[in-house]
């Protein structure tokens, strides 16, 4: 666990938001736990994260998210990853709690899709070549 990078989320700490500063340790290495020096607190590395208190795999969740971003039917993500379809609906919502992914995937799908089609028009849109 590379704590160079981990700081205190506990918003009463003085060292709140510090990085390298040395009062982060770990706590427990299996449950991803550290121990902050100065305010005496525990806390998880993905604390603040999409990733807090998830029990699925963070690469799981990143391949449902781009998934859904491109645009990929719940369904299919069922089949092909078996996972539940309620645990991929809750994913949605990640989709805007990611920071400028909403603007990413618009630039994706101007970059390599067809234009969507609006009410009254057939077809779907299409994968450019």
């Amino acid at each position: 666990m590379n704590l160079e990078k981990v700081f205190c989320p506990n918003l009463d700490c003085p060292a709140r938001g510090q990085c390298g500063r040395g009062n982060i340790s770990v706590h427990s290495a299996k449950e991803k736990r550290c121990y902050c020096s100065v305010c005496q607190q525990t806390f998880s590395v993905t604390k603040g994260s999409i990733f807090y208190r998830l029990k699925t795999e963070p690469q799981m969740v990143l391949w449902v998210i781009a998934l859904l971003a491109y645009g990929c039917p719940v369904q299919a993500i069922v089949v092909a990853l078996g996972l539940d379809d309620r645990g991929i609906a809750l994913c949605r919502p990640l989709l805007l709690a990611v920071d400028g992914l909403v603007s990413y995937v618009s630039a994706f799908q101007r970059a390599f899709r067809s234009p969507v089609p609006r009410w009254g028009q057939p077809g779907r849109c299409h994968l450019r070549p």
